[in-house]
């Protein structure tokens, strides 16, 4: 039998300039989407951790109503780090820190003697490392103790600068909203908190918990002053003791208003998340966090001649500064 010529013949498949053509409408739309989807869950992340500092700031303000309107220290007692025996000389020995101090308020209570981590463990600690305390934005590898990984914490309470002008131990209070109690080489107690009924006046735009991705940051652990959260250029840097004025911004965790990681500090705007002493948490540039206006001669977030205010603006309790 003969095939009518007048009859199309039914084809099986596509032809390969069809399937070229599907391939590459595909490969567009991919090169479309994927930086929408990257876009996308960056700001995801930035808003859980902005849940998370929130959250904090709750807990600290909730923990002050118990404390006579006390926030808690940063740390507490024992050795700050690098008056150790090794074993302890990174993470402090026999402190409580701020997230040991809030624990219940978080809904992670732990046992008294694994806050206090005179033995650091981190394997015995695991189990209490609340997921709130970590940024999902923080990829900021965290140094190794002799016992494994210590864990990740992403957040401090803002410290501001110590007035060293001070003789006396007990007056030298910093201008943020807590700092840290030890014991020094001279045997000085030096006390840093804040009360918010008496200290804060202007709550609302007082910083109280800011973000700090530095590889020293862990949780129930202080390394001295590579935990405190002095002024919005720290937050730059993933290691710290490389907090200079003509330092290059190596970290910016949700990106910035102006400026990249490589430009030099005074370029640039990043965005990071913070916590109100009212409770309220934002999403805000560091230069918007510091006053220039009663400051002129600040150049820089890591501006720290003036040893009484530091930045000012919002990293201190004044509302004058």
């Amino acid at each position: 039998m003969t095939r009518n010529p007048s009859v199309p013949c039914r084809r099986n498949g596509f032809t390969l300039i069809e399937l070229l053509v599907v391939i590459s409408i595909i490969a567009l739309l991919i090169g479309i989407l994927l930086p929408a989807l990257g876009a996308a869950r960056e700001t995801a992340r930035k808003a859980a951790c902005l849940s998370n500092i929130r959250q904090l700031g709750i807990a600290v303000t909730t923990y002050a109503t118990d404390y006579k309107d006390y926030v808690p220290y940063n740390s507490f007692g024992g050795s700050q780090a690098g008056q150790l025996e090794p074993i302890f000389a990174r993470y402090g020995s026999g402190i409580l820190t701020f997230d040991d101090l809030i624990a219940d308020y978080i809904g992670n209570p732990i046992p008294t003697e694994y806050k206090v981590a005179y033995d650091f463990i981190p394997p015995i600690l695991q189990p209490y490392q609340a997921d709130v305390l970590g940024c999902p934005s923080d990829d900021v590898e965290r140094l190794p103790t002799q016992n494994g990984d210590p864990g990740k914490r992403s957040y401090l309470m803002t410290t501001g600068l110590l007035n060293t002008s001070k003789t006396s131990a007990t007056q030298q209070v910093s201008s943020g909203m807590a700092g840290a109690v030890w014991t020094d080489t001279q045997g000085l107690v030096r006390p840093w908190q804040a009360n918010l009924a008496a200290d804060v006046p202007a709550a609302s735009e007082t910083l109280m918990l800011g973000e700090q991705h530095q590889e020293d940051n862990v949780p129930t652990g202080m390394n001295g002053a590579a935990n405190w959260l002095l002024n919005p250029g720290w937050q730059y840097m993933e290691i710290w003791g490389t907090a200079k004025q003509d330092d290059l911004v190596d970290h910016l965790p949700h990106g910035a208003r102006n400026g990249k990681v490589g430009d030099d500090v005074d370029k640039v705007n990043g965005n990071f998340n913070y916590a109100y002493a009212d409770g309220h948490g934002a999403t805000v540039g560091t230069w918007d966090t510091y006053d220039t206006e009663a400051h002129p001669s600040v150049k820089s977030p890591f501006y720290q001649s003036d040893a009484d205010t530091g930045v000012g603006g919002q990293w201190s309790r004044d509302p004058n500064d």
